[in-house]
C-alpha cells in the first residue's frame, strides 16, 4: 500500500506501493501527522501539522498565525451538537489547539508547551467526548481536561513528570481512566475529576516506562510498565462481562510516543 515518509520537521513524502514517488511537500510537519478520511470519498486526507493535505498532496487548508510546531492530533466525532469532525491538536508553544474539519480555529488555550493529548469518555455524565492536554518543557507536568467544545474544566499538577494520559478502558463500564505514570505515589489511573483510582503496588516494579494495551482481546487494557531489564503486567482481577464496552483505539501497528490517544465508545455484546 502507500508509504508516507517525513523528516524531523519539514518535509513529507508519499510513495506508491512500487515506492514510486506520489508527491512532496515542504511545510511545518510537526512530528506525527495523522490520514483520515474526512469527505467521505474513500480516499484519506492528511493532517499535517498544522495543514491538511488531500490524498493528492495538495493544501486544503492551514491554521494560519502559529508560532510552533504540532506534536500530537486527533480527528474524530467529539462534539454531538457538531455535525464537522473536529481535530485537535497538542500545539507546542501554541497550545491546545481544536478545529473543525473546514478549518476554522475554534479555540487555543495557550497551556504550557502542549505536548501529548488524548481523548476518551472521561466523564460519562457529561455530553461527548473529553480531552485531555499535558504539557512539557516550560511550565512541565500540567495535566489539562477539556470539555466536547474544548472548555478547560480544570488542571492539576500531578507531582511527577512524564504522564502518558492515555485512556484506559479499566472497569468495561464505559468510563475510561487516565494513565499518568507507573509512580507508586503520583502515578497509576486517575478519573475524569483527576482523583487517584487506581495505584500500583509498592512491589518494586519499574517505573522508567508504562502503557496500556489490550493483550488478550477482552477489549479492557492492561497495564505495563518497564525499563531496559524488566517489565511488569498488571491486568483485572474480575471476569469478563458478557456486555462489554469496546470503544476504538489507534491500532498498535501504528505507535508512536507521538501519536494523539483517542478512545470512541462502542459496546461488544458476547454471543
Amino acid at each position: 500500500s502507500d508509504i508516507l515518509l517525513k523528516d524531523r520537521y519539514n518535509n513529507i513524502w508519499a510513495y506508491g506501493s512500487g515506492l514510486n514517488l506520489l508527491w512532496h511537500r515542504s511545510l511545518n510537519a510537526g512530528h506525527f501527522p495523522m490520514s483520515f478520511d474526512i469527505n467521505g470519498d474513500g480516499r484519506d486526507e492528511l493532517m499535517v501539522g498544522h495543514t491538511l493535505l488531500d490524498c493528492a498532496g495538495n493544501v486544503l487548508w492551514q491554521l494560519t498565525g502559529m508560532d510552533c510546531h504540532v506534536d500530537e492530533i486527533i480527528i474524530g466525532r467529539i462534539d454531538p451538537a457538531n455535525s464537522k469532525f473536529l481535530i485537535a491538536m497538542a500545539g507546542g508553544e501554541d497550545g491546545f489547539l481544536l478545529a473543525d474539519e473546514d478549518g476554522r480555529l475554534l479555540v487555543q488555550d495557550r497551556a504550557g508547551h502542549a505536548q501529548r493529548l488524548s481523548v476518551a469518555n472521561y466523564l460519562p455524565e457529561m455530553p461527548g467526548l473529553q480531552l485531555c492536554l499535558t504539557t512539557f518543557w516550560g511550565n512541565t507536568g500540567i495535566v489539562t481536561i477539556y470539555d466536547c467544545k474544548g472548555t478547560r474544566l480544570r488542571s492539576f499538577e500531578p507531582g511527577v513528570n512524564g504522564n502518558v494520559i492515555s485512556p484506559v478502558n479499566w472497569t468495561g463500564d464505559g468510563r475510561e481512566l487516565l494513565l499518568f505514570s507507573a509512580n507508586t505515589r503520583y502515578g497509576g489511573l486517575y478519573d475524569g475529576e483527576f482523583d487517584q483510582v487506581v495505584v500500583f503496588p509498592q512491589d518494586g516494579h519499574p517505573e522508567l516506562c508504562c502503557g496500556a494495551v489490550d493483550l488478550y482481546g477482552s477489549g479492557r487494557e492492561e497495564l505495563l510498565v518497564w525499563d531496559t531489564g524488566r517489565m511488569f503486567v498488571y491486568t483485572q482481577d474480575d471476569s469478563p462481562r458478557e456486555t462489554r464496552y469496546a470503544p476504538v483505539k489507534y491500532e498498535m501497528s501504528n505507535f508512536s510516543n507521538y501519536r494523539g490517544e483517542y478512545s470512541f465508545p462502542a459496546w461488544k455484546v458476547e454471543s
